[in-house]
């Protein structure tokens, strides 16, 4: 997929509906993101310009990715049967594997993925537009920073941790952007 303007990646990507069409503008983003990256690094000019230029690249990446893991999050398990037998299905009969196989992506690619997608979506956009009012690099590790310190916090609230304030969140939130 030749994608060459950032007007085009974005409205393929919402069009976007399969794991195969994401697939591809995340792949497409990816390789236009570098290849600015590389190009200010042979120059020795990397300016503001060029890292808006790639953060603008790594957005899309990164909302494709996003989206990838809702879908595969959409496979869902069968009411009532044990999920460590039985693997999940978007009730046409194909299974989170078999989608991830067909799309020749690695497990762990979609695990990232579904991390991604864990992340609440106003965090998710306020952080991809504080990293870029900061004019500092939009990666997809900061972002599964967030995903993990959700996590912790979710643990942390289902276990049952005594006098947790919503400071704490903030704070583990804070925490996963450094």
């Amino acid at each position: 997929m030749q994608l060459e303007r950032l007007d085009e990646a974005t409205r393929a990507l919402a069009k976007a509906s399969t794991l195969e069409d994401i697939k591809k503008i995340e792949a497409a983003s990816h390789g236009m993101e570098n290849g600015i990256k590389a190009c200010l690094k042979a120059c020795q000019e990397y300016d503001d310009s060029g890292l808006e230029q790639q953060n603008k690249w790594a957005e899309i990446r990164i909302k494709a990715q996003r989206k990838g893991g809702e879908l595969l999050a959409q496979l869902s398990v069968s009411p009532g049967k044990r999920t460590d037998l039985t693997l999940p299905t978007d009730g046409q009969g194909s299974t989170k594997k078999d989608e991830i196989e067909k799309n020749n992506l690695s497990r762990g690619t979609a695990d990232r993925w579904q991390q991604i997608a864990t992340v609440p979506v106003e965090t998710f956009e306020n952080h991809i537009q504080e990293t870029k009012e900061k004019h500092q690099e939009l990666t997809s590790a900061s972002i599964l920073r967030l995903a993990q310190a959700e996590f912790r916090y979710i643990q942390m609230w289902t276990l049952g941790a005594p006098d947790l304030h919503p400071k704490c969140t903030r704070e583990l939130l804070a925490e996963a952007k450094m």
